[in-house]
């Protein structure tokens, strides 16, 4: 047994299938980056009922179209997705909104540098603290996606993949590893 495996026998997934592509992924995130791997740990054990709290992400979802459709994505969040999270939770008119919320209520900042730096240190923990938090709280974070099969009662777990990768790429790195190690997801 090597080092990974002995590490990822003790991360309580209970009898999780996961694919030998996945399981690469998992060690090449565990010892090189770029993600934590911990994130994908904790949405397979909140998938696979092993943990009872709740996804800070949405509900999986099943890809309807194109070369991965029929099979599930669960999204998982990592720093890196911090400012896309930001990003996706502000409009322009919830941001002048809070912004002319935090001025009115600091009032006149003219000649006063200590309460204009004040001021600009509030609307930034606003602008990311804020809206982060609220997007958690509302289990919308959004992140990369954890790809699987549902098959019965059992999720096969095949990939992690992100937004800006092929759909095609995906599903070939699909076929070339995972359904070797399912055969029985008649994955095509």
């Amino acid at each position: 047994m090597t080092d990974f495996e002995r590490w990822l026998s003790g991360q309580r997934l209970g009898d999780a299938k996961m694919s030998s592509v996945l399981k690469a992924q998992l060690e090449k995130f565990l010892f090189e980056g770029p993600l934590n791997p911990f994130p994908i740990l904790e949405e397979i054990r909140l998938l696979e009922g092993i943990d009872e709290e709740t996804s800070r992400t949405g509900p999986s979802r099943e890809f309807a179209i194109g070369p991965l459709a029929g099979l599930m994505y669960k999204h998982f969040v990592n720093a890196r997705f911090i400012a896309k999270n930001v990003q996706s939770h502000w409009t322009d008119k919830k941001l002048l909104k809070m912004m002319g919320g935090k001025v009115s209520q600091a009032g006149p900042v003219d000649d006063d540098a200590e309460r204009a730096w004040k001021l600009a240190g509030e609307i930034a923990r606003e602008y990311v603290l804020g809206a982060y938090g609220k997007r958690e709280k509302s289990h919308s974070l959004t992140g990369e996606w954890l790809i699987y099969k549902r098959l019965g009662s059992t999720n096969y777990y095949l990939t992690c993949a992100g937004h800006d990768e092929d759909q095609q790429e995906i599903h070939g790195r699909i076929l070339r590893g995972a359904a070797a190690d399912f055969p029985e997801l008649e994955l095509s």
